[in-house]
């Protein structure tokens, strides 16, 4: 918590806990007043991946729109930030080797909720003997290139 609270920090961001949000909406975000309210009373996984999430909207710069699929996109965007965040890619590895496709405990072996797992997978590429972090267009256009075993 405390890193994320510090990288809120870096980029002007506040926060609060509060008891007037809903468990199915648990976070949001207002990028006019750049402030997050987080439901209070949640546990400490929910409650990081939920701030996160929401750290994901500002770092991105979303705002609500009119349309439903902007606004789903934004969300997967934001787990996806919230995701590479939050997961190191070799705690990730030790985690799958584990427990291979079991999302749901890889989630638990490394303190997330299962959807960040799953958007954090989104996000890895495998292609041949190695795995590819968000990859573009391109040769060399990827975010981090890793050999694997095959």
């Amino acid at each position: 918590m405390k890193r994320l609270i510090e990288y809120a920090a870096t980029i002007g961001v506040t926060y609060e806990l509060s008891d007037d949000l809903s468990p199915h909406h648990p976070g949001s975000y207002s990028d006019s007043r750049r402030h997050i309210k987080i439901l209070d009373g949640m546990t400490d996984t929910k409650t990081v991946c939920a701030f996160a999430h929401e750290l994901g909207h500002a770092t991105l710069a979303h705002r609500n729109s009119l349309f439903d699929w902007i606004n789903d996109r934004q969300e997967r965007a934001a787990d996806e930030w919230a995701a590479a965040f939050l997961i190191d890619l070799d705690e990730y590895g030790l985690a799958e080797s584990k427990y291979g496709l079991r999302t749901d405990w890889i989630a638990q072996e490394l303190g997330v909720l299962e959807r960040l797992v799953t958007a954090f997978e989104r996000s890895l590429h495998r292609f041949g003997d190695c795995v590819y972090i968000n990859p573009r267009m391109g040769a060399g256009q990827y975010a981090a290139r890793i050999p694997i075993a095959v």
